[in-house]
């Protein structure tokens, strides 16, 4: 990420980077609200990079056609993903334990690998 120190460079507003990004107040961060608008933003020279999930822009790249290309640098971080429901609602921990069940199943039966390169 020191890299970046003191460059233009978006990210989509509201996503989560992880702690090192929140934590680093030397890049010069521009807040997007559709990644269509921060690829469009790249193209344009109007920022030095784009910040964001590689499946999702992947996946958003396939169906826009831009005259530029973009290379991707390494990932400079991460962040943990969960599943949440109210602690007052009864049902919570039945969809809790029926997603864990439901993951499980698509990993074992290989329909989890098969969905991930279908958004790649």
């Amino acid at each position: 990420l020191e890299s970046l120190n003191g460059l233009p460079i978006a990210a989509m507003k509201g996503w989560n980077y992880g702690e090192d990004w929140k934590n680093n107040t030397l890049i010069n961060k521009i807040d997007v609200y559709t990644i269509k608008q921060g690829f469009l933003m790249l193209a344009g020279r109007r920022i030095e990079g784009f910040s964001g999930y590689e499946v999702v822009f992947d996946h958003i790249l396939k169906q826009e056609v831009f005259k530029t290309n973009f290379k991707k640098l390494p990932v400079f971080g991460s962040t943990a993903e969960y599943i949440v429901g109210l602690k007052t609602n009864e049902k919570v921990p039945h969809v809790l334990k029926d997603f864990d069940e439901g993951m499980k199943r698509i990993r074992e039966n290989g329909k989890f690998n098969q969905i991930i390169d279908k958004w790649q």
